[in-house]
């Protein structure tokens, strides 16, 4: 089992530094009027929402920690903590504005990579069943650009270096390669919820829900509108101020995949 997280105001402040990113698909899914949040958390990316957009959006939140959905209830109009109660919400809220399922959109963001075979498969049944208009995707993905100096161990302090390798040693992993360390740079800041990180395996977890989504796009279900691998935009920055490098880590790989999906039928 998955570590309870142990300090939240670090979390989320963590969380909180990649809301512009995460909000991503506002004004690139125009018929959205209904945003469902999975794994909503505190809620804070509706409050960001609301402060960039003029679209006077129904929010419904999805989390599965109690101490996560009562801060997220200040913030989304509704939230909900089980699948059965998030599809009669669902089906109340277009009944109520005379909306269809065309005008919702699923968010996952950042959620994904943290599920298990069972929470993927019943989320992907979840969207077959009741097919949302959008479907929005962010999450983490590593893509190799090129290879990086192989001496990059020496930019490692010995605070960085004995937490890298607790890293390492609880992965089982001798010779790391280029998407161990990209990992690691991902997770380093969280130290306070360190043995959830470990834990939490971002590229291999997110890699699992791919065949989903592909499957959504091959069954002509739905089409990409959006598809772009990138670094988090602080990243860069902040790699070179901890560890003191030369060079800029994204000329060498990416970390995070922005994907949004469009029903055919719109």
């Amino acid at each position: 089992m998955k570590p309870e997280i142990t300090n939240y105001n670090t979390y989320l402040a963590r969380m909180d530094v990649s809301l512009p990113d995460k909000a991503f698909f506002v004004y690139r899914a125009p018929l959205a009027r209904v945003i469902v949040d999975f794994g909503c958390a505190a809620g804070n990316l509706f409050r960001y929402i609301r402060s960039i957009s003029n679209q006077e959006y129904i929010m419904i939140g999805y989390d599965n920690d109690a101490t996560m959905r009562e801060l997220a209830s200040e913030a989304a109009d509704v939230v909900c903590g089980t699948m059965e109660e998030l599809q009669e919400t669902i089906e109340h809220t277009l009944a109520a504005h005379n909306l269809t399922m065309k005008n919702v959109l699923f968010n996952f963001s950042s959620v994904l990579h943290e599920m298990n075979n069972y929470e993927i498969d019943d989320i992907f049944s979840f969207i077959n069943d009741l097919r949302p208009g959008h479907i929005s995707i962010r999450d983490m993905k590593f893509r190799c650009k090129r290879e990086i100096p192989s001496d990059w161990f020496r930019f490692f302090d010995e605070k960085y270096l004995k937490q890298f390798h607790s890293f390492l040693a609880h992965r089982g992993i001798f010779l790391p390669g280029l998407a161990d360390f990209a990992e690691y740079l991902l997770k380093y800041k969280y130290t306070e919820n360190w043995e959830r990180e470990l834990e939490e395996y971002y590229f291999f977890g997110f890699a699992r829900a791919e065949r989903y989504y592909n499957e959504l796009i091959d069954n002509h279900k739905y089409r990409s509108t959006w598809d772009v691998n990138y670094c988090l935009p602080h990243f860069d920055r902040q790699i070179k101020d901890d560890f003191n490098i030369f060079f800029n880590v994204s000329d060498y790989f990416t970390t995070h995949e922005q994907l949004l999906l469009e029903r055919t039928d719109i």
